[in-house]
């Protein structure tokens, strides 16, 4: 939690470095890290401690000026949206630049976060949380909407209980642990084995138990706290103990688990809390290690940290250099952490701290600003606060006891603005509160929260649309150069110089069948002329220059290269035959469109990873019916399918064995439709051309692709001649460096 403007004897800074925890747990995540399936947990981790600090906040006010909600919301926006819509609007601008096919679809994901439904927009609309790795930059704000949900109606709850049970805080504990497991008892219910998890996982009613558990932590010890010092040494035990419990969830689960669901965010929930007894306990080690200033340097940051590092994730590119894991994560990390620095600093402390009017209206320097010359700035993290008199050029401020009474339940309060003296006063000096050193350290940047606003969003546009233009690409293109080389073109009225031809060699994806038909070396001629490519993410690279920078490796002139004379790319991220996403059409819809615009022609399906992961996870269609369900809508028409191939990839749904499954099932589709035939991609993928997540390519790999599939194309519909007998087609070797 940030540091309070008010009175800093409340602030507790190893809050701040379990923060750090969370965070960093959720990013390794997203992040695919080894050992860290888990690390969504993080999120649980940051409810509990919401559940806890909220009801902190509403206690402490409570004693001290009355139910005040009004001001407790005003506070929570001021704290909390300044952020959000400046990451929403940058995010928008950066997708309408780089991203246009997705201003829609994720216009309506940016709306429905900004009003903090965006858990029930996911839900209300079928889609997955887990089952695409088409991630959109505004998926993870569905937890913030289940917080800013509970911030609505705890407090009325809670001052409900409080007139009820005439403020005896161990009952209101006991109420609120009973509603946290009736939470719990109705997640483990919704969970069931082969089925989407999306609403027991974003439910607001399914995932509120995280954060009542934290809020009954508060209500037992309030008005305890004295005591806890007693029992310093078993408290620190407990919190180490819950540290574990967290560290092995972690490494041990997955989102895909029943066992998170049943006991594993309840285990977690009680291991936090653990942690959270130990950290409010005056003197204890495990709040001393905690609040080391880099955890809690990050932890001030960490609501920005979070904001920040999918929309950076998602526009970052993973071709060229960032291919590497390693530098990719590195680069997203580094990135997220210097865009949230500096909306800190700009942006979201000062309108905390000044309130937004107030910090709105400031012009940066001038003659009456700072209170405080910048060199007299104080660190509000010092032990002692230094006096205006003892500072050259200081001015002295005038006693303001309802100020230096503000709480940690103040720490968004706003400020008065204070009028500076002409000229120093013969009065003794007297000590800045510190609110005063709050507004001073705030006064004394350079920037006002315009200027500042722009200065962050013009440099987290320029993160998210920059390095998928020219630096990359030039990285990009030295990948190309190590990349396999498409063959030399022939003039189209060439004759081919080989010609398909069945081939004894097997491998595990081709198992199933006796023989492939393999194209000689050279340029092959198809016979088809026209193509319609409808395809997943999986076809994302295989267009445009982000992956593929030199246009005679693009997928296209691949395709002009075999005779193709027009081309229609069908790709959209997430696709699958039947099910659809975020408002895009399935393929089978898209076929339907094509056909009732009049087109016949040759068709490549490159589709199946998404059909056998929503398969995997309840899909109530059969993958032989996903397939005949286009096979009978092209009718006659030539079709060549690409099959499926991923390498270790973390969500279990895209297993190579369920993969394997598709496979074999376009073999025995490919025996009753005798104008399909299956492009051999699953055999001529390398595994070093699979960037992090296992599913999707390199620049290597996406110019191997694009040449394999044109050349399978020209082996499968020869021009001239008839399609070979076998299923299995591919074009001849490519050579490789």
């Amino acid at each position: 939690m940030p540091k309070p403007i008010g009175g800093v004897k409340h602030y507790v800074p190893g809050l701040d470095g379990l923060r750090t925890i969370a965070v960093a747990l959720v990013i390794a995540y997203h992040l695919h890290v080894p050992h860290a399936g888990g690390g969504l947990l993080g999120v649980g981790i940051f409810f509990t401690l919401s559940g806890f600090l909220i009801t902190s906040i509403l206690l402490s006010g409570a004693q001290q000026r009355g139910w005040d909600l009004r001001s407790f919301w005003v506070r929570r926006a001021r704290r909390l949206l300044p952020a959000v819509v400046l990451l929403l609007i940058v995010t928008m601008v950066a997708t309408v630049i780089r991203r246009p096919g997705e201003t829609g679809t994720w216009g309506v994901d940016a709306i429905a976060a900004l009003f903090y439904v965006a858990n029930w927009h996911t839900i209300l609309a079928g889609d997955s949380y887990f089952a695409r790795f088409n991630t959109g930059p505004f998926d993870h704000l569905w937890s913030l909407s289940v917080e800013e949900q509970f911030y609505l109606v705890w407090p009325l709850l809670l001052i409900a209980l409080w007139f009820v049970t005439r403020r005896h805080t161990r009952v209101m504990a006991v109420i609120t642990a009973l509603l946290a497991a009736a939470s719990f008892v109705e997640l483990s219910m919704l969970a069931k084995s082969g089925f989407d998890t999306t609403r027991a996982y974003e439910g607001t009613d399914t995932r509120v138990g995280g954060l009542l558990v934290g809020a009954a932590l508060a209500l037992w010890l309030h008005g305890r706290r004295e005591r806890l010092p007693e029992h310093r040494r078993a408290i620190d035990v407990a919190g180490v103990l819950g540290l574990v419990v967290i560290g092995v969830l972690v490494s041990e689960t997955t989102e895909y688990d029943l066992s998170t669901y049943r006991f594993g965010l309840l285990a977690l929930s009680v291991a936090t809390g653990a942690v959270l007894l130990a950290i409010s306990t005056p003197g204890s080690i495990l709040g001393r290690v905690l609040a080391l200033r880099p955890l809690t340097w990050i932890g001030e940051r960490s609501y920005g940290i979070y904001l920040w590092h999918l929309p950076i994730l998602v526009f970052m590119p993973t071709n060229g250099v960032l291919a590497n894991g390693l530098a990719h994560g590195a680069a997203v990390v580094i990135l997220t952490v210097l865009i949230s620095a500096l909306s800190w600093r700009y942006v979201e402390d000062p309108i905390r701290t000044l309130g937004l009017r107030a910090a709105l209206r400031r012009r940066g320097t001038t003659a009456v600003e700072p209170i405080l010359p910048p060199e007299a700035v104080i660190d509000a993290d010092a032990t002692a606060v230094p006096l205006p008199g003892q500072i050259p050029g200081a001015v002295r401020l005038p006693v303001r006891p309802h100020l230096a009474a503000v709480t940690e339940a103040d720490e968004t309060a706003p400020l008065p603005v204070a009028t500076p003296v002409a000229a120093p006063v013969s009065a003794a000096p007297v000590a800045a509160t510190p609110v005063d050193v709050a507004r001073a350290r705030v006064l004394s940047r350079r920037l006002n929260v315009r200027a500042g606003s722009a200065m962050v969003g013009a440099l987290a546009v320029a993160v998210m649309v920059v390095p998928q233009a020219l630096p990359l690409n030039l990285m990009a293109a030295s990948d190309a150069a190590a990349a396999p080389a498409s063959p030399t073109p022939t003039s189209p009225g060439s004759v081919p110089t080989g010609s398909a031809k069945p081939s004894g060699g097997g491998s595990p994806s081709s198992s199933a069948t006796p023989s492939v038909a393999i194209g000689g070396p050279g340029v092959l001629q198809s016979s088809c002329t026209h193509v319609v490519h409808v395809g997943d993410s999986t076809s994302d690279g295989l267009l445009g220059n982000s992956y593929i920078p030199n246009p005679a490796q693009q997928y296209p002139q691949q395709l002009r290269d075999v005779g193709v004379t027009s081309y229609t790319p069908e790709i959209s991220g997430g696709r699958s035959i039947v099910e659809t996403l975020d408002g895009h059409p399935n393929a089978a819809t898209v076929v339907q469109q094509q056909i009732a615009a009049g087109y016949h022609g040759c068709w490549v399906f490159a589709l199946g990873t998404n059909d056998t992961a929503d398969q995997a996870v309840g899909g109530n269609v059969s993958l032989p019916q996903r397939i005949s369900r286009l096979m009978q809508l092209v009718g006659s028409d030539d079709v060549l399918w690409v099959n499926v191939r991923v390498h270790n990839p973390s969500n279990p749904a895209y297993s190579e064995a369920n993969m394997q499954k598709w496979n074999n099932a376009l073999l025995d589709a490919c025996k009753k439709y005798p104008t399909m035939r299956v492009a051999n991609w699953a055999d001529q993928v390398q595994n070093k051309w699979f960037i992090s997540d296992g599913i999707h390519f390199t620049t290597p790999g996406y110019i191997a692709r694009a040449h394999d599939i044109a050349q399978a194309l020209a082996v499968a519909f020869p021009k001239g001649g008839h399609s070979p007998s076998q299923c299995l087609v591919q074009g001849a070797p490519t050579p490789t460096s």
